[in-house]
């Protein structure tokens, strides 16, 4: 069952984890959202986050807040949203600080966050699913999607996929991202 959890995901994963990227081109009249974008320091797109502002990212954003107000919470906290391209199935939105950008999947189907790699913030993700879903079980990484290290089976009656996925390597600057895809029950 948990295999077909995983499997029924399918490519989600991968398109929930693309990297954040800033959208050159604004049509029309630019938005207010679109100069704040065009200031945003580089390194704070996808920033180096402390593991416990990583977990707490994704603890506010992917598990706290799954209400469908998570637009109107992001906005408060000065989060704004990047263009999407046409047909994406993930909004992204950044911050200018050290918090970690928050990527949605559409529909609500999964969330995750991501900050650079950083010491601390595997052992902060373990102790997150240890704590958060004492139930979850490991699964086979690869049955999720491309590039994931870690995944857990969360004990619910909806089949929800915990994950972590590295992008890059370890000779460069890489990217952690911890989501949740969620099942259809």
């Amino acid at each position: 069952m948990r295999q077909q959890a995983a499997t029924a995901h399918g490519g989600t994963a991968t398109a929930l984890l693309a990297p954040v990227m800033l959208a050159a081109c604004v049509g029309g009249t630019p938005s207010p959202e679109a100069y704040e974008l065009a200031n945003i320091y580089a390194d704070n797109v996808v920033p180096k986050s402390t593991p416990a502002r990583f977990t707490r990212a994704f603890e506010r954003y992917c598990l706290d807040d799954a209400t469908g107000e998570i637009d109107a919470r992001l906005r408060a906290d000065d989060y704004v949203p990047v263009p999407r391209r046409a047909g994406a199935r993930v909004q992204s939105w950044v911050v200018d600080d050290r918090r970690p950008a928050v990527m949605l999947l559409d529909g609500g189907a999964g969330c995750s966050v991501a900050a650079e790699a950083r010491t601390g913030q595997t052992t902060g993700v373990r102790a997150l699913v240890a704590r958060r879903f004492p139930g979850a079980t490991p699964i086979d990484p690869a049955t999720v999607g491309a590039d994931v290290e870690q995944a857990w089976a969360v004990p619910d009656k909806t089949g929800s996929i915990l994950f972590t996925q590295r992008i890059g390597t370890p000779h460069t600057p890489s990217r952690l991202v911890l989501g949740i895809l969620r099942g259809n029950g």
